[in-house]
């Protein structure tokens, strides 16, 4: 990779840079222009007092892609350009032949771009790098798979589970606790209770049985078709965790809640729908969007009466899944049977792999 220094103006920043966009063509066109998170409103508006106040730097350099212009770097800082120059001429008149320091890199594809962007920002705990190593991944399975279209799926899966993660941390009627999308260890205190990547490991099983039961759609090729998706997404999980939470408040209570919406948590009880999801199958029924939402609610509401605990309970020994899964010692007192019910089928995960 080659770096080339140059000088350009905030006018040429502000009319050439790619900036990020909302709604898209195709989904490989969301992928390759997508994959940093987009600045903080709060953030630009920061830059732009700063810029008013004449207390802004002009120094610090931009990185940008050499083929495409993308902003490697300083995408906060490119928008407040842009956004003086739609709400301020006369302020931007003065800033736009101010000139900054550019770092062009070249030869990058957007899977390097992205790797690039992770690099230079992975200091910053905060910072959702997600999207950055999802498009890896996608790059990585290009390469090294035969079959293209699975590697494809893979990450219009993975991107789903991403688009949902951000919804329930938006809403908190849908979502107890939050979902940590910085690259920061959560700790013990913090109201975050899993990261955004094993939020998406615990539920991409799950998210992809629901595109082959046809009650979301994968093609994803365009804006408005990943807005309708999630939006099944959201009303299919908002009904799980929502009748966990009317059913089984204990659980969702100061220590405890940091298990239940754990990436542990959070994969069992996706497994437990995938197991209403098999036996719906295996009785023939016909399955769609507001069929299985009626299930899960009945399910979760019988789950106290459900003998599955018992008809495994004489295999916890020789699996030791107590010493395993440490967090099942506290979790199992949260309340009664549907939490050891939750624990049994940690046991049938195992068993059907």
């Amino acid at each position: 990779m080659k770096k080339q220094l140059e000088f350009r103006t905030v006018e040429w920043l502000a009319k050439n840079t790619k900036p990020q966009r909302k709604y898209f063509e195709s989904f490989m066109d969301f992928i390759t222009s997508n994959y940093r998170d987009e600045p903080d409103k709060e953030k630009v508006n920061e830059i732009v007092d700063a810029i008013v106040k004449e207390k802004f730097s002009f120094t610090f350099p931009y990185i940008l892609n050499a083929e495409n212009f993308s902003a490697v770097d300083g995408l906060a800082r490119i928008y407040a350009f842009c956004e003086i120059k739609n709400r301020n001429p006369e302020l931007y008149k003065r800033i736009k032949e101010k000139e900054v320091a550019v770092i062009f890199l070249d030869e990058l594809d957007f899977s390097e771009e992205a790797k690039e962007y992770e690099n230079i920002n992975q200091g910053n705990g905060n910072r959702d790098l997600v999207v950055a190593k999802l498009v890896q991944n996608f790059a990585n399975r290009n390469k090294s798979s035969k079959d293209k279209e699975e590697g494809l799926y893979a990450t219009k899966i993975e991107f789903l589970c991403y688009e949902l993660a951000k919804v329930l941390n938006a809403e908190h009627n849908y979502w107890r606790y939050k979902i940590n999308f910085g690259n920061k260890k959560i700790n013990e205190n913090d109201f975050e209770t899993v990261s955004c990547t094993d939020f998406i490991s615990s539920t991409k099983v799950l998210v992809s049985k629901l595109e082959k039961l046809g009650i979301i759609d994968i093609k994803l090729e365009t804006g408005y078709e990943i807005e309708k998706n999630v939006e099944i997404l959201k009303n299919i999980f908002f009904e799980i965790w929502n009748m966990m939470i009317c059913n089984f408040e204990n659980a969702f209570i100061k220590e405890k809640g940091k298990i239940i919406q754990s990436a542990f948590g959070t994969a069992v009880v996706s497994k437990y729908v995938m197991l209403l999801i098999k036996q719906m199958e295996d009785e023939n029924m016909e399955i769609d969007e507001f069929i299985l939402i009626d299930e899960i609610k009945k399910c979760i509401i019988n789950s106290d009466k459900s003998e599955t605990y018992n008809e495994l309970s004489e295999k916890f020994e020789q699996f030791d899944v107590w010493n395993e899964k440490g967090e099942i010692g506290r979790f199992i007192n949260t309340d009664r049977w549907f939490a050891r019910n939750l624990a049994a089928n940690i046991l049938i995960m195992r068993t059907e792999k």
